[in-house]
């Protein structure tokens, strides 16, 4: 299951963590209820960061120049895609209270573990941030 918002009312009400330090409002807010083994395609987008309530998520992710948008399901990317020597890709898992940050442009695909996973992603502006003063 997966519900995505982009409406300004709803939007001002969600808050972007302190530690983020943002300067803005989110532009787009998900929701995602996943059984164990479901999860995202590889793909990329504007900077978002994302929290888990329940379940686990496994992340794979890339540098800019290394994103890609893919047509297979996150474990079918896991499962069979060999990535050329020169990507480096960042492995880690999401346990319920982490939240991940992925920067702008930044490649990713993650898969659900657990009975359910439930998490919420919020997208930003990345340059609403400001990484030089602590909050």
């Amino acid at each position: 299951f997966f519900l995505s918002s982009n409406s300004e009312e709803f939007l001002s009400k969600i808050q972007i963590p302190k530690f983020l330090n943002a300067r803005s409002v989110p532009n787009e807010v998900q929701l995602s209820i996943g059984p164990d083994g479901s999860g995202a395609h590889p793909h990329y987008h504007e900077a978002a960061w994302n929290a888990v309530s329940q379940g686990r998520k496994d992340w794979t992710l890339f540098r800019q120049d290394d994103a890609f948008v893919g047509a297979m399901s996150g474990s079918q990317f896991t499962d069979q895609y060999e990535m050329n020597e020169e990507v480096q890709e960042i492995t880690c898992s999401q346990l319920a209270g982490d939240i991940i940050y992925v920067p702008h442009g930044w490649g990713h695909t993650l898969i659900n573990k657990g009975e359910v996973t439930i998490g919420v992603a919020v997208q930003f502006n990345e340059e609403a941030i400001d990484f030089g003063s602590p909050n």
